[in-house]
């Protein structure tokens, strides 16, 4: 019979409540996610401001992999990164404008950032002068 110590099942138990912290993050910010995607400027503030989330959290996405045709797979994602990908421009102004959005800020997934975004979404066009 198998035996597990009181301190190693508050370790354990310590370890699941961490986990279900970190999903329910990620599932709150992918709801934020797709109101990015809407160009949902009224619905994303109001979450953002209700739900106490940042402008910055990361969420998962589910896309292409690695801008590759055939691999889809879940990346993290901030709410600008995919605001810019659906060309959300009333979102982008509002993130932008609140001076709370990093537009650098980096993807642990696949070390993408907003502008690399703009650019594999083919929203980057030369100026007509």
């Amino acid at each position: 019979m198998c035996k597990v110590s009181k301190s190693k099942f508050g370790i354990m138990e310590g370890e699941i409540k961490f986990q279900e912290k970190q999903i329910g993050a990620f599932l709150n910010s992918s709801s934020l996610l797709e109101l990015a995607a809407t160009d949902d400027v009224f619905g994303l503030p109001y979450k953002v401001e209700t739900n106490g989330t940042r402008l910055d959290d990361v969420g998962l996405w589910y896309g292409r992999k690695n801008r590759c045709k055939t691999k889809m797979g879940l990346e993290k994602r901030t709410l600008l990164m995919i605001a810019v990908v659906y060309g959300s421009t009333n979102v982008v102004k509002y993130m932008i404008g609140s001076g709370k959005a990093d537009v650098n800020k980096v993807s642990d997934s696949d070390g993408a950032t907003a502008l690399h975004c703009v650019a594999a979404a083919g929203l980057l066009r030369p100026s007509k002068h």
